[in-house]
């Protein structure tokens, strides 16, 4: 069985912080820089499914492989991309990006604008944006 990629994993991997209450904290949000990798290498994302949903904003020149369900789709330049816990995916990058942000929040976040699984960009088949510079602005 596949392992699921918590939260607090994903902050202590791309953010030397981790806020306190994590564990406690009703309707988490937070937004990250994007990690340009450590000591030049590109991050990646292992392939699993996570307890949270992720909105990633790239902006600017790179690539990478960003593996969903059953289908790997090459990102590049101006993107975003949204995703879910009921769905696998990771992110295997090959070029870094100029400049993006991660935003990861939970269910209970979103709670006051109704059931985040009806809106269709985190339905699978309506999360990737690939798009050009003026798109983007």
């Amino acid at each position: 069985m596949q392992s699921i990629q918590e939260r607090e994993s994903y902050y202590k991997q791309g953010s030397p912080w981790l806020p306190d209450d994590l564990k406690k904290e009703f309707g988490l949000f937070n937004v990250f820089n994007f990690n340009p990798g450590k000591n030049g290498n590109p991050p990646q994302l292992p392939y699993n499914k996570k307890d949270y949903y992720k909105i990633t904003i790239i902006k600017g020149s790179g690539s990478g492989i960003f593996l969903y369900a059953d289908r790997e789709i090459e990102i590049e330049n101006y993107s975003i991309i949204f995703s879910n816990p009921q769905i696998s995916y990771g992110w295997s990058q090959r070029e870094n990006f100029s400049d993006g942000f991660a935003c990861v929040f939970d269910q209970a976040f979103f709670h006051q604008y109704g059931n985040i699984t009806n809106y269709s960009v985190f339905q699978p088949g309506n999360n990737i944006y690939q798009l050009d510079e003026e798109q983007f602005v």
